[in-house]
């Protein structure tokens, strides 16, 4: 992180630590193995959630998303719950999909994540 915060000039008074940062897997066909996350910096917190736009897929594949993001969120490591929510910038006949693929997912929410939620 040093590296980053190097590569740009800030004056002095502007800089901030930067300890951390979250890393959001919301596509379900490039989540990441168990093994990649625990291969992944201490100071990196990790979320999963399907992205709205996902909602439009058939029911098996919404299904199938739905399976591997339970399974993902079960890791220890996930701290954050999402990206999860409505797109009102796809077409409005996939709205009730997008709503039907959230109410599907939300019982897998926990008191330990953070809900982060498109909008």
């Amino acid at each position: 992180m040093k590296d980053m915060m190097d590569a740009v000039s800030v004056e002095e008074s502007r800089r901030t630590s930067l300890v951390g940062g979250i890393s959001i897997y919301c596509d379900p066909e490039t989540y990441q193995t168990d093994q990649h996350l625990h291969d992944l910096p201490q100071y990196i917190s990790v979320g999963v959630g399907i992205h709205p736009r996902h909602a439009c897929y058939s029911v098996v594949q919404v299904n199938q998303a739905v399976e591997r993001f339970q399974n993902l969120l079960a890791n220890p490591c996930m701290v954050a719950f999402g990206e999860v929510g409505l797109d009102h910038s796809e077409p409005m006949k996939y709205w009730a999909y997008q709503v039907e693929m959230l109410e599907k997912m939300l019982p897998f929410l926990e008191d330990r994540h953070v809900l982060v939620i498109h909008c």
